[in-house]
């Protein structure tokens, strides 16, 4: 389990770039928040933007991608 609250916001241009949204949650103890990107003169940037670094364990299948993400709402809506 990552040790950040990860990001929930499936509209961001950055996400698909961004350890917080493609990382591996766990599946109960994750926290997750909605980050907001913010578009610039020289594009879109967000100041809770994480890189993925070499050695970070990231999900790369879209469909599963997909699922983590509607399965951090099911959670949030469940609390």
């Amino acid at each position: 389990m990552p040790d950040i609250a990860m990001c929930l916001n499936d509209a961001c241009p950055l996400r698909m770039g961004c350890y917080r949204f493609r990382a591996i949650p766990h599946d109960t103890r994750q926290a997750y928040a909605g980050f907001e990107y913010q578009l610039t003169e020289s594009g879109p940037s967000c100041e809770h933007f994480m890189t993925i670094h070499n050695g970070r364990r990231i999900d790369d299948d879209q469909k599963r991608i997909q699922c983590s993400y509607n399965r951090r709402w099911e959670h949030l809506q469940d609390a």
